[in-house]
């Protein structure tokens, strides 16, 4: 059986993907220091470098523009993939550490059938409309899926849901109402979506 893994490659990324991409894993990484003691560049570089991309990204159009971005693009792709490597290669096909690189997980060829629900799922307060998302990592998945519904909306009514997908079992969503209260679910993905939910007991207001 294939080892689990992450993506060590990023080209295939979007100019408005790659940011919160790397906040990301810079966030996950940082946390989990701990668990990566020989990283090739370290989580403060990382942050210099995506907020130097983020820089360049949001002036105004000057001629070099185009060349200034993509020669700073290289230099978060090349720590990417240099990171990608050590990581995949410290974890050794250990799906929790790799989870906690805040890497998105490579896709594994072929389906893997049905996965079992996370045994739980942390709900807190983002920013402004926002809520956090920490699902306990599910074997096997190379993605989540998290659906919200008003608490209003009897459970066994699954077209009052709403889905989203994640590549980490670690994500802000927004978008949702202030002073309204959500239900929430989290289910890992793998190659066919034969899925189990978890459902929050959470009933959390975004105010």
């Amino acid at each position: 059986m294939r080892k689990a893994t992450i993506l060590v490659n990023s080209e295939h990324y979007k100019e408005d993907e790659i940011s919160p991409l790397v906040h990301e894993i810079k966030d996950s990484l940082g946390t989990n220091i701990g668990l990566f003691p020989a990283l090739s560049v370290a989580p403060g570089t990382v942050q210099s470098q995506v907020v130097e991309y983020d820089r360049i990204n949001g002036l105004a159009e000057y001629e070099g523009k185009a060349q200034d971005l993509a020669a700073q693009r290289l230099i978060v792709d090349t720590t990417f993939h240099k990171n990608g490597v050590y990581i995949n290669e410290l974890a050794n096909g250990n799906t929790s550490t790799l989870a906690k690189s805040g890497y998105p997980r490579a896709k594994v060829p072929g389906p893997l059938g049905e996965l079992p629900a996370p045994d739980g799922m942390a709900v807190g307060h983002g920013g402004l409309n926002e809520f956090s998302f920490d699902i306990d990592v599910v074997e096997d998945a190379y993605g989540y899926l998290i659906a919200f519904t008003l608490a209003t909306n009897p459970e066994a009514n699954p077209y009052n849901w709403t889905l989203r997908w994640c590549s980490s079992h670690k994500v802000t969503l927004g978008g949702f109402t202030n002073g309204s209260k959500y239900k929430f679910a989290a289910a890992g993905v793998a190659t066919e979506l034969n899925i189990h939910f978890f459902i929050s007991a959470s009933q959390l207001t975004s105010e």
